[in-house]
């Protein structure tokens, strides 16, 4: 965890170093960004979500599989049943089929990219 207020990167699985990369690369452009790597979604780990609802205002879920019935989805759902007001932003597999290529090709076509992933911390960082 890297500690930060304004935007908080939750990732999980094999997003966790490209994730850490682009919250390095966002800080070293004076991003205010904090990092969680979720190590497992079931049981989600409410206390840091928490959190992470009490010291930010956007969160961005970064995972490798889909983001429906995911992290995301699981976030959303968490905040919605707290009545948060956060913005959250979801990367991950999107609900449509995905041609062949390499994993990288398709990291980058699915925005999990660690490029990608700073592209939309600079993206989200603007509406906060």
């Amino acid at each position: 965890m890297q500690d930060g207020s304004k935007i908080a990167v939750l990732s999980i699985g094999t997003t966790g170093n490209p994730a850490a990369k682009a919250v390095k690369m966002a800080k070293e452009q004076g991003i205010d960004i904090l990092h969680y790597n979720m190590r497992f979604l079931k049981p989600l780990d409410y206390n840091a979500l928490e959190e992470v609802c009490k010291k930010c205002t956007s969160i961005i879920t970064i995972e490798d599989g889909s983001i429906i019935g995911g992290l995301y989805s699981s976030v959303c759902e968490y905040i919605a049943s707290n009545n948060f007001n956060i913005y959250v932003k979801g990367l991950g597999i999107p609900d449509r089929f995905i041609e062949q290529g390499t994993v990288a090709e398709l990291h980058a076509e699915c925005g999990i990219d660690t490029n990608s992933i700073y592209r939309t911390i600079a993206d989200v960082s603007q509406r906060t």
